[in-house]
């Protein structure tokens, strides 16, 4: 849970940001933002690889 909340520190500011890049929408940007690191945490607690915001393989 430490590391978590580390890693909330040091990257929700960038995740934001690129989050209201995405969505232009200041309603739905942190609701983006959440769900992009609700997905991180769920890849790391199974143990799977992290390919990006989109959810698919790299190209």
């Amino acid at each position: 849970m430490i590391r978590l909340r580390g890693l909330l520190a040091r990257h929700w500011a960038p995740c934001y940001r690129v989050a209201l890049s995405a969505t232009r929408d200041s309603a739905g940007v942190e609701d983006a933002a959440q769900e992009a690191f609700a997905a991180l945490t769920k890849a790391v607690r199974e143990d799977q690889p992290v390919w990006g915001l989109g959810g698919g393989k790299p190209g």
